[in-house]
């Protein structure tokens, strides 16, 4: 059972996951050439046993995701300043 954790930091049920178009996002606005395991931890789209989270499932060049809310909170999670679902 996990406490304290949040769904986007949870391991994703699928490992087999490529970030090209990611990759290329860092490459254009970032000056980064490749994203290594270090950046994958450092995002938390990977946990210290290399497993990949819910967060880079979410990322992935292909996922099982419908579409996803995005919100913007304020002092604490009960103000939220804006929400943004995604398709």
């Amino acid at each position: 059972m996990c406490k304290n954790r949040s769904y986007d930091r949870l391991v994703s049920t699928d490992q087999d996951l490529t970030f090209k178009i990611l990759e290329q996002v860092f490459k254009d606005e970032l000056s980064i050439r490749k994203i290594t395991d270090d950046i994958l931890i450092a995002l938390e789209f990977k946990n210290r046993d290399s497993h990949y989270t819910n967060a880079s499932a979410l990322l992935a060049d292909k996922n099982n995701y419908r579409g996803i809310n995005i919100g913007r909170f304020g002092e604490n999670i009960n103000i939220m300043l804006d929400r943004r679902p995604y398709e």
